[in-house]
């Protein structure tokens, strides 16, 4: 996903190299820039926030205030219900024909939406059926589900048409007409009330020629194309391949996807089998957003470019647990009033101030003072200098990466500028220091930039953009020394070899992180599921990460023998409670001080105020030896023994 969101094209890297001068960088190519803002830096948000708080549409705008729709325009034509595509991975039950799969990739979808809790808007619409239904009374067009947040609803509405037995003859199959298809995806998203951040169309088909030669039907879909790009809606193609005939892109929807290099459409467009349709149906409708849109300062206020932040890994989480009522199960909200103590008057929010201790003195501030407090200059990112980049270790990363991009709307040029630190950068192998202000009251922090040389993904491989990584730096404070009493032992020359061969005969070239799914959080949605949709089990879920403990042995077990001969001692039993010792492995536990009771001066101890700092056992021991029975807590046998030596 990260690839698909924040690709970096080295072709258009390299066009925009070639218009520009070699001295991109320098004084000589600020003529071609233009400053428009927008807003006042003010509103960019800080950099240290949560995740996905800012669009790529608006700098400041907050995300809950915006939506990212998506429209699955589904084929309906005959080839589409033909039943051939990848019928090895249909579930007992399922249909295999091209429609009910791509149907699949849809509920899937909506089944990851509910799941993640995401209430951004999902549209189904089948075009090339016998029936109608849209608010245009287009012929062929057929508005399944119109533009809303993912309800369970939905996913049991669309189910039926995976299935085998599935009755479609309420879609059938009639005249397709691309042109009217796209018409009311247009309306769909001129309906929606709330602001959005991305509209989307994601066509899914296998024929390439849907009006066989009519070239008014063509002409007038390429035109309805076109407009809604120009008013900011995408349209994405995901195709499939007939038997034994090979989806040919150029015939027709190369002028109505915008598609860059003709080789990157058949990577991008295509699908192969029903995995394949899935994980690409899921990178397209990944939600593009940026945490910020920031500028780049590479000298003075003079010279600056536009950049964009994305949110690199990130842990996922089950969703948070809401509180409700026990009588109609409605939501509990929790509100918060200040009252004063004295008077019990409410409070507005001008009326608190806050308050610290130093010094055994409470300092108070009022709301302006924390204001003034909390400003720290202009927010931006300044560039101060270069370092080698094998000086920035591993450990100096305090907070998880970030990854930085162009952003031409905002300031012309920027690309070709970047374009040029990013590819300089890269050849002499340094990273670039910078000081990050996200916004007025975000506090300044030291950035490294480190260029990523753009990677081609694969399927046991995530591919890797072009473009920096951006890795927050300590401040001094945030910097230990660990003082070590003791030495660390070190291996012989002999252990060191066979746990070496240990190391090269467990090698996993095809292990991955990003392709392994939490299995934790999968087993936990499969039981959603099963309750929200009345399944009568539970779906299985592999657990991709329980060793394969057979395989492992028969690699490496001689080995491990021998490296335990090496290490352990001969009565060594894995897993036996450990043995305390006065070596350097563990100290020896130090055997209990007895304490003469005889020989005290308890009258003295008492008198002096020491009584109470001997032991509950010592205690005791006195009560004991003077014919008393201890009972009760330590502050009982105090008193006891004051009682009876007063």
């Amino acid at each position: 996903e990260a690839s698909e969101q924040h690709h970096f094209n080295k072709q258009q890297f390299n066009n925009n190299m070639a218009t520009s001068s070699a001295s991109a960088s320098g004084a000589g190519s600020m003529e071609t820039f233009s400053w428009d803002w927008g807003q006042e830096s003010s509103s960019y948000p800080s950099y240290g926030g949560a995740e996905e708080e800012v669009d790529d549409a608006t700098p400041g705008q907050k995300l809950t205030q915006s939506k990212d729709c998506v429209i699955f325009l589904i084929d309906c034509s005959k080839v589409m219900m033909e039943a051939d595509f990848d019928a090895d991975h249909c579930d007992p039950g399922e249909s295999a024909s091209y429609f009910s799969r791509c149907v699949k990739a849809a509920t899937s979808t909506l089944y990851n939406r509910l799941a993640d809790k995401n209430n951004d808007y999902l549209g189904v619409v089948f075009y090339g059926t016998n029936h109608m239904k849209n608010a245009n009374e287009f012929e062929g067009v057929y508005v399944w589900q119109d533009l809303d947040a993912p309800q369970t609803s939905q996913v049991k509405k669309l189910e039926p048409l995976t299935k085998s037995n599935a009755d479609c003859s309420v879609l059938g199959s009639g005249k397709v007409e691309l042109a009217n298809a796209l018409w009311v995806c247009g309306n769909m998203f001129s309906r929606v009330k709330q602001r959005t951040v991305n509209k989307r169309i994601l066509i899914l088909t296998n024929e390439d020629e849907p009006h066989l030669g009519d070239a008014q039907a063509e002409r007038a879909a390429k035109t309805k194309a076109s407009d809604l790009r120009e008013i900011g809606i995408s349209i994405d193609l995901l195709c499939m391949s007939k038997k034994g005939a090979m989806f040919n892109v150029s015939r027709f929807y190369k002028d109505i996807v915008s598609f860059g290099e003709q080789e990157d459409v058949k990577k991008e467009a295509m699908a192969d089998g029903f995995e394949a349709l899935i994980a690409k149906v899921g990178t397209k409708v990944a939600i593009r957003r940026t945490l910020m849109k920031i500028p780049f300062y590479l000298a003075d206020e003079s010279l600056c470019i536009g950049v964009k932040v994305f949110g690199g890994c990130q842990e996922k989480k089950k969703p948070e647990h809401v509180n409700i009522t026990r009588d109609n199960n409605e939501r509990v909200e929790t509100r918060t009033r200040y009252y004063c103590d004295e008077t019990e008057v409410q409070l507005r929010f001008k009326d608190l101030k806050k308050s610290v201790t130093f010094g055994g003195q409470k300092v108070v501030f009022d709301q302006n003072e924390i204001k003034e407090m909390k400003t720290f200059g202009k927010p931006g990112l300044h560039l101060m200098g270069f370092k080698p980049t094998n000086r920035i270790k591993p450990t100096y990363n305090v907070k998880n990466c970030k990854f930085l991009y162009p952003d031409e709307t905002v300031i012309k040029g920027s690309i070709k500028l970047f374009a040029t630190l990013h590819d300089r950068l890269l050849k002499r192998n340094l990273s670039a220091i910078c000081r990050l202000v996200g916004k007025q009251s975000s506090a300044p922090v030291f950035l490294a930039l480190l260029a990523q040389e753009e990677t081609a993904g694969s399927r046991k491989e995530v591919g890797k953009p072009g473009g920096f990584i951006m890795v927050q730096l300590p401040y001094a404070e945030d910097m230990r020394k660990l003082d070590y009493d003791e030495e660390a032992p070190k291996a012989d020359e002999e252990q060191i070899k066979v746990m070496r061969n240990i190391i090269v005969k467990l090698r996993d070239p095809d292990y991955v992180s990003g392709c392994h799914q939490n299995y934790g959080l999968a087993k936990y949605s499969k039981h959603l599921e099963a309750i929200v949709f009345d399944k009568d089990d539970v779906e299985e879920v592999e657990d991709t990460t329980v060793p394969d403990i057979p395989k492992i042995d028969a690699k490496v077990i001689d080995d491990i023998e021998q490296f335990k001969a090496l290490v352990y001692p001969e009565d060594y039993v894995p897993c036996a409670k450990r043995k305390a010792t006065s070596r350097a492995g563990g100290a020896a536990k130090k055997p209990k001080k007895e304490v003469d009771v005889a020989s005290m001066d308890v009258k003295a101890l008492i008198s002096s105020g020491q009584l109470k700092k001997l032991t509950v056992p010592v205690l005791k021991d006195i009560l004991k030896g003077a014919g008393l029975k201890p009972t009760g807590k330590k502050a009982d046998l105090l008193e006891q023994i004051e009682d009876h030596f007063a």
